[in-house]
């Protein structure tokens, strides 16, 4: 009797899950993409089954087989994890060259977790050198203190005066932001580091 087998035997949908889950992280982590997503089929419990679908997506996306990592989006049911999975596809669209593909991507998910995309495929164009693209990409991202933190993980990437004034614009908008002080709070905290970290 192997691992599956075992596994299938529990009654419980969510303890099946979790034993599903931690068969099929060992076959990731074993380099077995094809024995993870047939694992990954067999669970029954949603959140459980989108967790893994999300990792087998990160990788299919990171080695490019985007058409592959695509198909696997479509089976994600938890809309969290499907907003990270369509990040990863959307950063591996940018690193190839197609920003249309990834803008595509990002329209695709729900619109509260667009920001979080935005910010990962500006950070991807700036680590290609597109830093013009980049900064307008930010621009896309509709929450001020999401936008500002992003901004400061850019600054810090680069260097010199640019940088010195997208940390200037970061913390302006912080500040400028009214409501959330907690938020506001840890944003500034945010910033801070990131200068300290980039000199």
């Amino acid at each position: 009797i192997g691992a599956r087998q075992t596994a299938n035997r529990i009654e419980a949908k969510r303890q099946q899950g979790a034993a599903l889950v931690q068969i099929a992280t060992v076959e990731l982590r074993a380099g077995n993409s094809a024995a993870a997503q047939q694992t990954a089929a067999l669970i029954r419990e949603r959140e459980a089954k989108s967790e893994i679908l999300r990792a087998l997506v990160a990788i299919a996306a990171a080695s490019g087989e985007l058409a592959n990592a695509r198909d696997m989006l479509r089976d994600i049911d938890d809309p969290f994890y499907q907003a990270l999975a369509a990040g990863d596809i959307a950063v591996a669209e940018v690193r190839a060259g197609r920003n249309d593909r990834a803008e595509a991507m990002i329209g695709r998910v729900r619109r509260a977790d667009r920001a979080q995309i935005y910010g990962r495929v500006a950070l991807a164009r700036a680590d290609k050198g597109d830093v013009t693209g980049a900064v307008e990409t930010l621009q896309k991202i509709d929450d001020d203190l999401h936008r500002a933190a992003m901004q400061g993980r850019l600054a810090a990437a680069g260097g010199g005066d640019a940088s010195k004034e997208m940390f200037a614009k970061a913390i302006a908008t912080v500040e400028g932001h009214q409501r959330e002080p907690e938020r506001r709070a840890v944003t500034l905290a945010q910033l801070g580091r990131l200068q300290a970290i980039s000199g």
